[in-house]
């Protein structure tokens, strides 16, 4: 295959960068694929725009990011005509790719931290930030790494008012909720813009072992109503969660009664 891509290539009659019907060029397929030889057949190439946004506005590096392939970031990284730096059309830049990469690494992220034009905390179009996405994603490493940054976002709350969190509470991830209450600057039972604490997140999607997390905690209020008029423990019941009713049950009568 290798052999017959260069072959082609080779010939004048043949454009190196169409689009297919979703607007991916070649390059953003093997940038996507892990496909290194390919990618550098097309970036060491004059005529094909590295940075051409396919229809959901995404460029061949935040595909090359998002599937975490080692060799294919630092290829394109290392590719002085490709910005690192172009959103799609949710606002989403390579960096928020990398903090949500199919099999979790962490190593473009890496990557694009070692390049300081690499804008870090821009939030996307619904105002999550790289952190909500990899809080979101259950991916620890990755929170770690963030933090390591001093992280500045770590209570920035988007559109909705749900800060990461807030994202974590509904996920089964204890271990990166247990991270983000270690760290947390702000007030565990934030309510976001429809009145829903972490609480109720987690009473309703989250794992046991993470909704144990907030009904340990004094400053949580186990009693709280979203703007419904709905408590974490009416969620948990209305999902058919009956280990978490007894759970927030029993935390009610110790703190309460």
């Amino acid at each position: 295959r290798e052999a017959i891509l260069e072959l082609l290539l080779a010939r004048d009659d043949v454009d190196p960068d169409p689009p297919d019907r979703d607007g991916r060029t070649p390059l953003s397929l093997a940038a996507g694929s892990g496909s290194t030889f390919s990618a550098q057949l097309f970036l060491s190439r004059d005529d094909i725009n590295p940075n051409l946004r396919d229809n959901s506005g995404r460029t061949p590096i935040s595909w090359a990011v998002a599937s975490d392939h080692n060799d294919m970031t630092e290829l394109f990284l290392a590719a002085p005509s490709v910005d690192p730096n172009l959103a799609d059309n949710s606002g989403r830049t390579p960096f928020s790719w990398a903090c949500d990469a199919y099999h979790y690494s962490g190593v473009a992220l890496r990557r694009l931290l070692e390049r300081p034009d690499v804008i870090r905390h821009q939030p996307d179009n619904t105002g999550r930030t790289p952190l909500s996405w990899a809080v979101s994603g259950g991916h620890s490493h990755i929170i770690d790494t963030l933090f390591a940054l001093d992280y500045a976002d770590i209570d920035a709350p988007d559109n909705n008012g749900r800060t990461p969190l807030s994202w974590g509470a509904g996920s089964r991830e204890v271990d990166t909720v247990h991270r983000l209450l270690e760290r947390e600057r702000g007030d565990a039972d934030t309510p976001d813009s429809n009145g829903r604490t972490p609480l109720s997140w987690a009473a309703e999607r989250g794992s046991y072992e993470v909704l144990s997390l907030f009904l340990r905690r004094d400053d949580v209020d186990l009693r709280s109503r979203d703007h419904s008029g709905i408590t974490p423990l009416r969620y948990a019941h209305e999902n058919g969660r009956l280990t978490g009713m007894s759970m927030i049950e029993e935390a009610i009568e110790e703190r309460y009664h």
